[in-house]
């Protein structure tokens, strides 16, 4: 069984260390837990005994007479070994290290760590850390993160981090800022234990995750992570951002979790032979997941453009030359339905430009394009470029909405221009899978990364 169950879905949690005091991590921690809703049980343990938030304090783990899962360890360093023994004996297979500054050697040489995995294996006690925020599960309602997370709303990305990137401000943003719901956050932090490798392994069976985002500064080892994302990716994709690039980046790394970097050039190589797609920051995993989650995989290179402005049009099409797609002349049957509607003297090309207006509403307009253009045989994805403003007479959104369900092959994206409500009001239409990006070139780049995917799966059939 894959170790990381007994972290994701735990139906008890022992927290080591709870106090109360008001912004300790402890006590933020506990609030977390409560705060989204955790239904397990939860164990508090502090040698002064008594009661926090409503819950009976243990003095010591073996105190509670039942079972317990899981671990959350918030207590000096010093403290770190004898408390794995402990929960060794108690049966409990699974720690969260929350606690720092483990690299302290002992007498004899070694450090607290070294001390902690030893007693660890010989009671079989897996762990994640130290120096970790934990782990988020959407579906149990589970966070043991110290950063308050006021929502925790369910969907298919998960997320693998060597810091608290993704189990803390990250994801508050990614869940709030951007309505985009996750599945399992993992902070592997220093990882003594548990790493990547271990975290792919899982979330490649789990059904609940359909894309995997990956914060990675150092991997231990290569060939083998290799070889597993590459299992995985031929199941679901995965994105990388790798820190370190640079020299400064390097420096920070070691300077903040002990890794070293590594070599850029090896990890764009070993990401491009297992399929894994390399992003550069948190904004471009949100819009690919975004693809991923709620899209078809393009299975050609030909876009189709709807746009309400030549200028825009022009626009897309030159970023679809950059990010390695097309844009082709339609068919002639697809050119003459938006032709049709329009002035005489209007030329309909690819992109096609709906203004001036038509004899139709603007809704109408492009409920005519859209299906034209998505009808024909030669093109392979959309691109819309719509209005969103709060205006009635241009609220095309809606419709554009209602209409992308239709077509299962192919993925639309739009980008919708215009005021804050509008924009606001166009990206709820996530969950009608109407996929909206705010700049044209977020937009290319997303139905760039499900092309890619396609032909590496593609280069393997």
């Amino acid at each position: 069984m894959n170790p990381l169950k007994g972290f994701l879905k735990p139906d008890s949690i022992a927290i080591l260390g709870a106090s109360q005091k008001p912004r300790s991590i402890s006590a933020l921690t506990i609030e977390s837990l409560l705060g989204v809703g955790y239904e397990g049980k939860i164990y508090l343990v502090n040698p002064k005994g008594g009661e926090l938030f409503g819950l009976k304090v243990y003095s010591n783990l073996m105190e509670i007479e039942d079972p317990v899962d899981l671990a959350i360890i918030l207590l000096p360093p010093s403290a770190v070994i004898d408390t794995i023994k402990i929960c060794g004996q108690k049966g409990i297979h699974s720690v969260i290290i929350v606690s720092d500054g483990l690299d302290e050697p002992l007498e004899g040489g070694k450090t607290i760590a070294e001390m902690m995995l030893e007693i660890a294996k010989k009671y079989g006690v897996r762990i994640i850390g130290p120096d970790t925020m934990g782990v988020v599960n959407a579906k149990k309602r589970l966070s043991t993160s110290f950063a308050p997370i006021d929502r925790l709303t369910e969907g298919g990305l998960s997320l693998i981090s060597q810091t608290g990137l993704f189990t803390g401000a990250g994801l508050v943003w990614i869940l709030s800022v951007h309505r985009l719901g996750i599945s399992k956050s993992i902070d592997l932090a220093k990882k003594c234990d548990i790493n990547e490798i271990d975290c792919l392994e899982y979330l490649r069976e789990d059904p609940s995750t359909k894309v995997i985002g990956m914060h990675i500064e150092e991997v231990a080892d290569g060939k083998r992570f290799v070889e597993v994302a590459r299992n995985t990716t031929f199941i679901k994709p995965i994105l990388a951002i790798k820190a370190g690039k640079t020299e400064v980046g390097a420096r920070a790394i070691v300077s903040h979790t002990g890794s070293i970097a590594g070599k850029d050039e090896i990890y764009d190589a070993a990401f491009t032979q297992s399929g894994i797609l390399r992003i550069h920051d948190v904004e471009e995993l949100v819009d690919l997941a975004k693809a991923f989650i709620h899209l078809p995989i393009l299975k050609g290179r030909n876009i189709g453009i709807i746009t309400y402005t030549g200028g825009w049009g022009a626009l897309a099409a030159d970023l679809c030359d950059e990010f390695g797609l097309s844009v082709p002349n339609l068919l002639e049957t697809t050119l003459q339905k938006p032709q049709n509607i329009g002035p005489p003297w209007r030329k309909i090309t690819n992109p096609v430009d709906i203004w001036p207006p038509t004899r139709l509403d603007t809704s109408e307009t492009y409920r005519v394009a859209l299906r034209a253009v998505a009808e024909d045989d030669s093109i392979n994805g959309l691109l819309i470029i719509a209005p969103a403003v709060s205006s009635p007479l241009l609220d095309v959104l809606p419709t554009i909405g209602g209409e992308v369900g239709r077509y299962k092959e192919k993925p639309i994206v739009t980008c919708a221009v215009g005021d804050k409500e509008g924009v606001e009001k166009a990206f709820s239409l996530i969950e009608k899978h109407c996929i909206i990006y705010p700049t044209v070139r977020r937009a290319v780049r997303a139905l760039s990364a499900l092309y890619k995917y396609h032909e590496y799966l593609r280069s393997f059939s």
